[in-house]
């Protein structure tokens, strides 16, 4: 994963076609092989080059919409919010563009709601 993150440095034209092909991957994948492609995603986002806000932008919006697409699969969408949270706690980038995209990922706190055994339930929003 860092090899593959790691030949995103600098490089748009790769970042792009690496981003694509995951999110096709990811969005045939078995649960098995989605950690890996989430893997590349994190350590592409962590790269701290001039094109990382870019590439957190283009690489969460589309994950994001995947992720609500395919939320009937609990343990890949379990696994990626997961995944998101460790993120937002390595990548300042990341946190903000969760922040600043309330709409893109409001069905997050419904889907923790609904599949969580707490007994009270979280809000997120004001």
């Amino acid at each position: 994963a860092r090899v593959m993150a790691h030949l995103c440095w600098e490089n748009q034209k790769f970042t792009e076609n690496l981003n694509h092909q995951i999110g096709l991957r990811v969005k045939q994948c078995d649960y098995h092989e989605f950690y890996a492609a989430l893997k590349i995603l994190e350590n592409m986002c962590t790269l701290e080059d001039n094109l990382q806000v870019n590439r957190v932008e283009t690489v969460f919006g589309p994950l994001v919409q995947i992720m609500e697409r395919n939320q009937e699969y609990w343990k890949a969408t379990d696994l990626s919010i997961f995944m998101i949270l460790r993120m937002t706690q390595k990548n300042e980038h990341v946190k903000n563009f969760l922040v600043s995209n309330p709409a893109q990922v409001a069905w997050i706190e419904r889907w923790i709601n609904k599949y969580t055994k707490a007994t009270k339930r979280i809000k997120t929003s004001n």
